[in-house]
Formats: structure tokens, C-alpha cells, sequence
């Protein structure tokens, strides 16, 4: 699984980028599968403490102006790196942006679009965030990248404080702008993005981009989604 996820950010990765992995304690061969990575990424490892204090870590680690994210049984889509960053530098009002994700299931279906179903009613991203354009009303759209819309404004705190929205997986975030807001909580188990992504929306301007940018794979080992 880690194979994959480190694949999949390898290839989007510019020369003055770089890869932290975080082994969160593991018990099985990742230091094994990471090593045969060698220079292309920076390994660190910690005592075991859960997903928050694993993505803290990362982030003390991080040298350079943006970060993003991915849990190690994920992958990115191709272009999603180039399309974060690229409208995250085009709008430099913006603290961060994130998108939405496809999920695919043990059995091989596919449910795009995922975020749609993490609520009982169909999800008005007009209310949730504000107001929407599309992406290439701003910017340039890079070769191969499909126009989207964009919706942005001051809704997304107070959405944040009722349903969790932001997606650690699809989010991109100005590093030293942030400062201690990007933060994620490791006293839980589980929903440790929730309140991070509450905190990155009261502390400035967020942006949500209608596609989808990243997979997340069920799979038959332990999961973070499968805890209570």
C-alpha cells in the first residue's frame, strides 16, 4: 500500500520539492519498503501516537512554503499536486484549498465523487463555502488539467463546526502563513482533520475545488475509517 501512495506523489514532485514519510511505529516491513526509495524522499520514525501526532511530525519536519498530505494506504491522482499548487500561487488571498475524492471499495466499485456521501442530505457547496467560478477565470490552466469550479468565501468555519468537509488528503496549505493553526489533534483516534480543518477556516480564506484529486482505497487491513 505505502508503495503506491509514495509512487503516486514521486512522479508529481518538482526538483526543489520534497517527500517525508512518518512511520507512525509500524510493526511490519515498512522500513524494508520505504528503504528501497533511498535518497528520494526523507524517512522519519516515531513512536507509535496516531495519525495527528504522525502529520504534526511531518509538519515540523517540512522545509518548504506549501504543504500537503497523504495517508499511506491513498493515492493522489495524477495532476493533483500541479492543480492545488498551481491555483494555491494564482490566488495568493488563500490560505489553502482542498477538493473532493473518489473511494474505491474492497470489491472494485468505485463511488466518485465521495464527500457527497458523507452527509444525509445533498451537499449545497454554495452554502457550505460561498460563492463559485470557474478556475480558469484566474489562472492559466496547465496542460492536460480540466477546468473546474471554485467556490470560496467566509461559510466554510461555520460548515466546519457542524460536518467535517476537509479531506487531509486533498488539502494544500501555506505553511509558515498557517503557523500553528495547522495543527492536527492527537488526543482521538480518529477525526483528528476535522477540527485541524475547522482552525485553518477561522484563521483565513479557504477555497474548495469541485473535482476529484485523490483516491482512498478500502482495504481488508486496519483502516482509519473503520474506528468508532
Amino acid at each position: 500500500l505505502i508503495s503506491r501512495a509514495i509512487n503516486s506523489v514521486l512522479v508529481q514532485l518538482e526538483p526543489d520539492d520534497e517527500l517525508i514519510v512518518v512511520n507512525d511505529g509500524s510493526t511490519d516491513n515498512t522500513d524494508e519498503v520505504v528503504g528501497r526509495f533511498g535518497s528520494k524522499l526523507r524517512y522519519v520514525k516515531t513512536s507509535n501516537a496516531g495519525a495527528g501526532a504522525a502529520r504534526n511530525r511531518g509538519i515540523r519536519e517540512a522545509t518548504r512554503p506549501l504543504v500537503a498530505f497523504l495517508d499511506s494506504d491513498d493515492e493522489w491522482m495524477p495532476d493533483h499536486l500541479l492543480l492545488l499548487r498551481n491555483v494555491i500561487i494564482a490566488r495568493t488571498d488563500l490560505l489553502f484549498c482542498f477538493s473532493n475524492f473518489t473511494t474505491r471499495f474492497n470489491d472494485g466499485n468505485v463511488r466518485r465523487f465521495a464527500l457527497e456521501t458523507q452527509s444525509e442530505r445533498e451537499l449545497d457547496w454554495h452554502e457550505i463555502m460561498g460563492s463559485a467560478r470557474p478556475i480558469s477565470s484566474f489562472m492559466t490552466l496547465p496542460a492536460g488539467v480540466v477546468d473546474c469550479l471554485c467556490y470560496e468565501g467566509t461559510n466554510l468555519y461555520r460548515s466546519q463546526c457542524c460536518t467535517s468537509y476537509v479531506s487531509v488528503d486533498t488539502i494544500i496549505v501555506r505553511r509558515s502563513e498557517a503557523g500553528e493553526n495547522l495543527k492536527f489533534a492527537e488526543d482521538t483516534t480518529t477525526a483528528e482533520e476535522w477540527e485541524c480543518g475547522a482552525r485553518l477556516a477561522r484563521a483565513g480564506k479557504g477555497a474548495y475545488l469541485h473535482c476529484e484529486s485523490t483516491m482512498v482505497h478500502h482495504h481488508s487491513g486496519t483502516q482509519l475509517t473503520d474506528l468508532d
